[in-house]
């Protein structure tokens, strides 16, 4: 769950931002941001995918190279989410652990 994920990021120090439509997490995005994590089904019908393409053509306030991580259910999204500009698929369900590791990672620019 979302509230889930958000808690253990928090623990593990991240300041964390919940957004559940398109239109919110443009809203919420800043030049602080550092990394995107975007579910392929975002709220009100939306895609993570048009999020991705937003975020790669500069349509928010977060730079447009800040790392991003789509999560989708379905496997076979995952060449339309990394051909959208997405840096990591990761499949549901898949381990905090996984998660936090790859958060660090993209980061720290590995």
């Amino acid at each position: 769950s979302t509230m889930l994920i958000r808690i253990l990021l928090e623990m593990e120090g991240f300041e964390v931002v919940t957004s559940f439509d398109r239109r919110s997490a443009i809203d919420a995005a800043s030049s602080e941001t550092a990394t995107f994590i975007v579910d392929f089904n975002l709220g009100h019908g939306g895609n993570g995918v048009d999020l991705i393409r937003t975020i790669r053509e500069g349509g928010t306030r977060a730079s447009c190279t800040v790392p991003t991580i789509l999560v989708s259910g379905d496997e076979r999204v995952e060449d339309e989410a990394l051909a959208s500009g997405a840096d990591v698929f990761l499949l549901k369900p898949y381990s905090p652990t996984l998660l936090i590791e790859t958060i660090h990672r993209l980061i720290a620019g590995d």
